[in-house]
């Protein structure tokens, strides 16, 4: 019971510590003058996280974002393929894109995304 208790002690401060690391990622992302997100790997490729600087680019709050949109709603869908091609093709040893897109603002117009 002892050991099980030790176990659950080191494993509550391992998960304190991720929290407060991605707690700091998340801050330094939100500085950023530029929009960074992350998905999920699911069919419509849902927003997990999207920065403050969302709002600047799209017109979107972060929240609205993660609460109600996936990547490929806001990809213009002539661009979906090529870039699916390209992250298809990634491998831990060829690790490197360079995708141009465009995305839909909340005011109804495409802005041209470089990543």
């Amino acid at each position: 019971m002892y050991k099980r208790l030790e176990e659950f002690k080191e494993l509550e401060q391992t998960n304190c510590e991720l929290y407060a690391r991605l707690a700091q990622l998340s801050s330094l992302l939100d500085n950023l003058p530029g929009m960074a997100f992350r998905c999920l790997n699911d069919e419509n490729l849902t927003f997990e996280y999207a920065s403050k600087g969302s709002h600047k680019i799209l017109g979107y709050y972060a929240d609205q974002i993660v609460d109600g949109y996936a990547f490929r709603q806001l990809v213009h869908s002539d661009d979906q393929v090529q870039n699916a091609d390209i992250v298809n093709r990634l491998t831990p040893e060829n690790n490197r894109y360079d995708l141009i897109y465009r995305m839909l603002a909340s005011w109804g117009e495409y802005r041209w995304v470089h990543e």
